[in-house]
């Protein structure tokens, strides 16, 4: 038993294989550029920020996983809230599990201690980035 199919609006009739190839055809004329934003290299940061607290007599920090990359106590970060550039501070702290560190990379569970930032200016779900 053969399928056909009938256009709508016209005579047309097409067998189930040829209107494979014409829909085969449409999608690829329409296919979405490979994007040509650069890749992340494997030096730069990447955090979601996952608790936001103020410590009196110290500052803010946040906390979260380090997704990509790694970073080290007076580094840059830029704040990115919702795809845009928010804030940039500097990394004054790096703690995990009550001990301080100089440096954190891929996988931790760190808390950062953000210098130059009000507790306003960053929200849990923000993402903390090196500056390119």
């Amino acid at each position: 038993m053969a399928w056909t199919f009938v256009r709508r609006g016209g005579p047309e009739q097409l067998d189930a294989e040829t209107l494979l190839a014409k829909a085969r055809a449409q999608a690829e004329s329409k296919a979405v550029p490979a994007s040509r934003r650069p890749l992340i290299s494997a030096a730069s940061l990447r955090m979601v920020v996952e608790d936001v607290f103020y410590i009196a007599g110290r500052g803010v920090f946040v906390t979260g996983r380090i997704s990509a990359g790694e970073i080290r106590v007076k580094d840059p970060v830029v704040v990115l809230h919702r795809g845009r550039r928010r804030a940039t501070t500097v990394v004054a702290a790096i703690e995990r599990s009550r001990e301080k560190l100089d440096q954190a990379k891929t996988g931790d569970i760190v808390g950062l201690q953000l210098a130059e930032i009000t507790r306003r200016e960053i929200t849990s779900g923000d993402i903390l980035t090196s500056p390119m």
